[in-house]
């Protein structure tokens, strides 16, 4: 990483700290937590990248990452007493995958199938078999898409499509 990068995400770190968020206030709870989870995940995400650069965070950087959420979101599940399944696990083929994952339409923005490898091969090692853990919805599959140079959250025909195979092979997931 460049001296120039390194100092504009250190920038962005510290206004990322200092922020209030004030819109937070206005939320209930619940949505709060879940706000505060996302802002959460995203700074950890640059302040990775930042340290360290895109293509040396690891899956088990990712991993050690996922731990604090994990841990948060099992711990409602037991408190409602409900397993809990994810509706929406998927990332874009770019670059920003890890820190802004709703954004693949910057066609600025590098391909890279290996963050998008890494995220799903550190998710799988997060979760798979995790008590109170009742599985996940993909987002998104599409058929047929373009394969490596597709910039979207399709898997198929891109290193991540090996990872969901060699994970999902392993069969059901045991709900406890």
């Amino acid at each position: 990483m460049s001296k120039g990068q390194t100092s504009e995400f250190s920038a962005i770190l510290e206004a990322l700290a200092a922020e209030d968020l004030p819109h937070l206030k206005r939320m209930g709870r619940r949505e709060r937590r879940a706000a505060e989870t996302r802002i959460r995940l995203f700074r950890t995400a640059v302040q990775l990248f930042a340290e360290r650069g895109f293509a040396n965070v690891t899956v088990e950087d990712i991993n050690h990452e996922w731990s604090g959420i994990r841990a948060a979101i099992l711990k409602f599940g037991r408190k409602i007493n409900k397993p809990v399944i994810m509706l929406e696990v998927g990332w874009c083929s770019q670059a920003n995958a890890a820190s802004e994952p709703w954004d693949y339409t910057q066609p600025t923005v590098p391909l890279d199938l290996d963050l998008q490898k890494r995220l799903y091969e550190s998710y799988f090692q997060t979760w798979y078999g995790q008590k109170g853990f009742a599985g996940f919805m993909l987002w998104s599959w599409t058929p047929n898409a373009s394969g490596p140079t597709d910039r979207g959250y399709t898997p198929e025909g891109k290193p991540a499509e090996d990872v969901l195979r060699k994970w999902l092979a392993k069969g059901p997931w045991q709900v406890q």
